[in-house]
């Protein structure tokens, strides 16, 4: 039990490293909206994604790309930052010094991942946002299927 509690206050620190540094959370948050960004207003002129012959139905070009955009995000947080995290702290002896402290490498490693997990829920969350007002993206309305996008 002291393992997983040691891990979640090591959440809160490895949040705090996060955020620290500017030019992960600004390449890591805004690569995907800027990407939707870019995607959606090249393709606003053309017709919907799977419109039928006569222009009607279909979905948006935001609203195609934007579980592209979810999961590039969420591949940027959990796989670069945390690559490149754990490579800098080996490189600068950080994982040295933690090999000498009595906190568990389980601890360790609970820290990771809950901060790869609350990065990418807030990212999500700030490209939905950015997804619905800025380009009107129908989001759903009923609870299975957000329960569906939660699960996926």
């Amino acid at each position: 039990m002291k393992t997983v509690q040691l891990g979640m206050f090591r959440i809160g620190y490895e949040l705090k490293l996060y955020f620290r540094q500017g030019d992960s959370v600004f390449f890591t948050f805004l690569f995907p909206i800027v990407m939707l960004s870019i995607f959606a207003v090249a393709f606003s002129t053309t017709e919907n994604v799977g419109a039928a012959p006569d222009g009607s139905g279909g979905i948006s070009w935001a609203a195609f790309y934007v579980p592209g955009m979810v999961a590039a995000g969420m591949l940027l947080s959990g796989v670069q930052n945390l690559a490149v995290d754990i490579a800098t702290e080996k490189g600068d002896g950080t994982l040295k010094r933690l090999g000498g402290t009595p906190l568990p490498v389980f601890s360790y490693f609970i820290g990771k991942i809950g901060m790869v997990l609350v990065s990418s829920v807030a990212q999500v969350l700030l490209l939905l946002l950015v997804a619905r007002f800025a380009f009107n993206v129908e989001l759903p309305t009923e609870a299975d299927k957000w329960l569906t996008f939660g699960l996926l």
